[in-house]
């Protein structure tokens, strides 16, 4: 094979060991960027929106525990109609969650959220009639002994919920750094192995040329000096340096026979 073909190949060899390498760091790196994806775009929010559901709950809460004490306060009206706007976000964020939640674990939670807040919205709309009865006792006993306890464990269900989505969010995290330091080894295993592969290559190539080069200088001197009893190897080569050897020698054979014949 000839010089040119051996370094060309040589060459090629190391390039596409190369492309390979940089397909593999970037297809690892597409995974990271896929689980960063996953983390902010979809766990985040999902956190997000469960902190403003318990956020709005508790906001609830409180403006049923004053309509509760409350001795017809003149803006009733008004504090029933920002309850009940309230109760319609919760609903849409519950919902929102219910659709985008896939976590067996969290789905579970979300359904104990969901008990809790119907137990303690059923509890609230009975001291409300209490309440529009003017069973004002009542309703505060009721308050005390049921609806507040049930509001608490409704906070509660929901803190699991947000805790839980917590931790889906950290483990996202140690799995974006798990993909990241793979990737690295992968792609620093992968540049040493070019390395490695191209100084092989690099010391093949030159050890194919330099050696004949100088065993073909060593014989020119030697011929130079009137020495013609050197053997001359490397001639079965089919390239540019096979060619000079066999050239080498069948100079030096010329030169005995022309010698001898002078003698």
């Amino acid at each position: 094979m000839k010089i040119g073909t051996r370094i060309s190949l040589g060459f090629v060899v190391v390039i596409l060991f190369m492309v390979a390498m940089a397909a593999a760091g970037l297809w690892e790196l597409r995974k990271i960027a896929n689980s960063a994806d996953r983390t902010l775009g979809v766990v985040v929010h999902e956190e997000f929106k469960a902190e403003q559901w318990k956020a709005k709950t508790m906001m609830n809460g409180e403006r049923a525990v004053f309509l509760a004490f409350g001795q017809e306060p003149a803006n009733e009206k008004m504090i029933r109609e920002e309850m009940s706007k309230t109760s319609k976000e919760i609903t849409v964020i519950q919902k929102w969650l219910n659709e985008t939640v896939t976590l067996e674990k969290n789905r579970k939670l979300m359904e104990e959220v969901g008990k809790k807040r119907k137990i303690y919205v059923d509890i609230r709309k009975e001291v409300n009639k209490l309440r529009g009865e003017n069973k004002i006792n009542e309703s505060r006993d009721m308050l005390h002994k049921n609806m507040i306890p049930a509001l608490k464990a409704y906070v509660g269900s929901i803190d699991a919920f947000v805790n839980s989505l917590t931790e889906e969010s950290k483990m996202a995290h140690h799995d974006i750094m798990d993909d990241y330091r793979l990737a690295l080894i992968m792609i620093l295993s992968l540049l040493g192995a070019a390395l490695i592969l191209s100084a092989i290559i690099a010391f093949r190539l030159i050890a194919g040329i330099v050696r004949p080069l100088n065993e073909a200088t060593r014989i020119a001197a030697a011929v130079a000096n009137g020495d013609l009893t050197n053997p001359i190897t490397h001639t079965d080569s089919n390239d540019q340096t096979g060619l000079l050897m066999r050239a080498l020698k069948d100079m030096e054979e010329n030169l005995t026979v022309i010698v001898s014949e002078i003698r």
